[in-house]
């Protein structure tokens, strides 16, 4: 549940940090878009996996990629480095 709030409160909140990080309204629409997309795709992926593997390993997975995506958010500020965290 956590997680899910988690990943959920930041979805929410990405449209602001990306006005706040000077992006124009086509720019912010592009991330939100690629996160969109992205999530499709991963949420394909991972069920495709579950229906294969165990369920258990393949969450584990999941919250092993999710963990390992967490150093990013202490990357110094570089130009296009939200694509990159997205």
């Amino acid at each position: 549940m956590c997680s899910i709030a988690a990943v959920g409160g930041t979805n929410q909140h990405l449209k602001l940090y990306l006005r706040e990080l000077n992006f124009s309204q086509e720019q912010a629409r592009n991330v939100v878009s690629l996160v969109l997309f992205s999530s499709l795709a991963g949420r394909l992926l991972i069920g495709w996996l579950a229906d294969i593997f165990s369920r258990k390993y393949v969450m584990i997975l999941t919250y092993m990629i999710v963990a390992s995506a967490i150093p990013f958010l202490l990357l110094p500020e570089f130009p296009g480095r939200i694509y990159i965290l997205q």
